[in-house]
């Protein structure tokens, strides 16, 4: 009985998918409300708050996030860990 509990969790931390969080921000730190945030090769997006804040459960790390906005130039960002980003768009 405990070899399968012991199982179980090793495999439930194996499995644990990190999730990412972060801000986008124009280019004077204000935050920008409605931006798309995806992650590249994967279905799942995110819109920016009005705080300019988002937050993807469950994606794989290193993973790499395509983020626009309106008015804004496009960029793409890779995340290595679970840190929170801040994203700048001029």
């Amino acid at each position: 009985m405990h070899t399968l509990m012991l199982t179980f969790t090793a495999l439930a931390i194996l499995t644990r998918q990190p999730t990412i969080t972060g801000r986008v921000v124009d280019a004077g730190g204000r935050p920008l409300a409605n931006a798309d945030v995806r992650a590249a090769g994967r279905e799942e997006f995110a819109r920016t708050d009005d705080s300019g804040r988002f937050v993807f459960p469950n994606i794989p790390i290193p993973a790499r996030l395509r983020v626009r906005a309106i008015g804004y130039t496009p960029i793409e960002v890779v995340v290595k860990d679970e840190r929170p980003l801040t994203i700048r768009l001029a």
